[in-house]
């Protein structure tokens, strides 16, 4: 008997989560169904239906494909590593909270599904104000590295030290369309936020719900830090102007023009300082006026080869 879209849509899921030797629960195969729409009670019957023909395999509440039982010992300890490592998180997320541009500060990675290994860093991801992302870098920069939390360049110690890896500003929020991308945004775990940061960031990029049309805007988890974040209608399409309107409402309540043109100039030159630093050990960055992205490694691209090539037979079907 052919599959139905819905079995489809969970074992593409299955297989997205197995590249990463995670299984998955009912809750999160039902939130981040790739592709389709689906209720809890749906996709519970259509696992009872693929585990009857072999398809999948459960265990302790988890499902993963066929044969991969040996993946669920292993997220629990990866789940209580990531309970330690949040911690540490929270405390440097705290000490962010004093720099004024700083809008957001949220776990990305791993970290931020849930699990971590003990050597692990703890990856971050920081949105500013617009025309503040190179000094909130540089005041970031100075803080953590003085704190001794942050991981230094081409270091293999690196057990739990803060990673920012991912910068954007206001006019940054546009993210790439692609399915890692998609789920890399909709399983931020905002530490702290302003100004409905994290909303703003979702609201610019419903493009993601190609992807996951379970997770609306206003179903994502609330900040680790246990502040909520507002309820908003998923289809808004008025957000980039109000980030606009956000932007011309700052620069009139803000201490004046004087203050203001002296962060701009501030601003330009923490961006040369940062781009000649950047310049002695470039890997694969993505820089621009409005948005830092640095990994030693994009992994994006072998990720999705993998999972375009382990799908292939479930497309054919």
């Amino acid at each position: 008997m052919p599959m139905n879209e819905i079995q489809k849509a969970i074992l593409k899921t299955l297989i997205y989560y197995d590249l990463f030797d995670w299984p998955a629960n009912l809750s999160e195969l039902t939130s981040f169904l790739i592709g389709e729409k689906a209720t809890c009670g749906m996709v519970e019957k259509q696992l009872q239906v693929l585990a009857a023909r072999q398809k999948v395999s459960t265990q302790d509440g988890f499902w993963m494909l066929k044969d991969r039982n040996e993946i669920v010992p292993e997220r629990l300890k990866k789940e209580k590593e990531a309970q330690r490592k949040l911690k540490i998180a929270r405390k440097a997320a705290a000490v962010l909270k004093i720099i004024p541009w700083i809008e957001m500060v949220a776990i990305s990675g791993t970290l931020a599904v849930g699990g971590a290994k003990e050597d692990d860093d703890i990856d971050i991801f920081i949105l500013t104000q617009t025309g503040r992302l190179y000094l909130s870098r540089l005041f970031e920069f100075l803080l953590l590295t003085l704190l001794g939390k942050r991981r230094r360049p081409r270091t293999t110690k690196v057990k739990d030290k803060i990673c920012p890896n991912l910068y954007l500003d206001y006019e940054g929020l546009l993210v790439a369309e692609n399915l890692c991308a998609a789920h890399d945004l909709v399983r931020l775990k905002p530490l702290w936020e302003r100004n409905g940061a994290y909303r703003k960031l979702l609201e610019a990029n419903l493009w993601y719900q190609n992807y996951f049309p379970n997770r609306q805007p206003r179903h994502c988890d609330p900040p680790a830090g246990g502040e909520a974040i507002p309820s908003v209608l998923p289809h808004s399409n008025g957000i980039l102007k109000q980030v606009q309107d956000d932007k011309e409402q700052a620069r009139d309540d803000g201490v004046g023009t004087g203050l203001r043109i002296f962060g701009d100039w501030f601003e330009s030159l923490a961006r040369k300082l940062e781009l000649r630093y950047l310049q002695s050990k470039k890997t694969s960055e993505r820089i621009s006026a409005h948005t830092l992205y640095f990994h030693p490694q994009d992994v994006y691209p072998k990720i999705l080869k993998e999972f375009q090539k382990r799908i292939l037979p479930l497309d054919k079907k």
